[in-house]
């Protein structure tokens, strides 16, 4: 009876070591980015632009074909991101006939150095002709069970605090991707 009594304390013991290094493990992995990628919660994204035209200004950039970025004062969480840059993005996407458009987002466009939980960028896209708003999500998800890509997550998008609709936060593969993949 005591060996019995001994070796289901030395089990136990090493279950409670086996799930301690499990959890130590498990984070080990997280990364600053997993912050802004967490699709347990429907985070919101507020835009808030100085300029009365700020729409004619990204219309205009994206005729020009030259992808120039104008500022934008970014709010997530109660945090203000002062001076990030915006531009429209996309293509058939951009004739759709819709204010909803996509953008992307570049943190130190007009801020050097200035980043988002480890991002410089980020791609807000408008799910153009996906009523279900899935496609993007599900396949970077399905994706990612494999080999290392982008992530996605939806987000509330809101422009000088008036909604602006759901919209897919899909990464940008940079420097943060690889250091956190490779």
């Amino acid at each position: 009876m005591k060996n019995s009594t001994r070796i289901a304390r030395v089990l136990f013991h090493q279950i409670i070591f086996l799930c301690f290094v499990l959890l130590l493990t498990i984070n080990l992995h997280s990364h600053i980015t997993d912050e802004v990628f967490d699709d347990t919660l429907l985070r919101e994204i507020n835009l808030n632009f100085s300029m009365d035209n700020y729409w004619e200004l990204l219309e205009n950039n994206y005729q020009s074909g030259e992808h120039q970025y104008i500022p934008v004062n970014l709010e997530y969480q109660g945090q203000e991101y002062r001076s990030v840059g915006i531009r429209l993005k996309g293509n058939t996407s951009m004739f759709y006939p819709s204010n909803k458009k996509s953008f992307k987002i570049k943190f130190d466009a007009f801020v050097e150095d200035q980043s988002f939980y480890g991002l410089t960028k980020l791609n807000l896209n408008n799910a153009y002709k996906d009523p279900t708003f899935l496609r993007e999500k599900i396949l970077y998800d399905v994706m990612g069970n494999f080999i290392p890509c982008s992530r996605a997550n939806f987000v509330k998008g809101y422009i000088s605090r008036h909604y602006g609709g759901l919209v897919v936060n899909i990464g940008q593969i940079k420097m943060n991707f690889i250091e956190k993949n490779f």
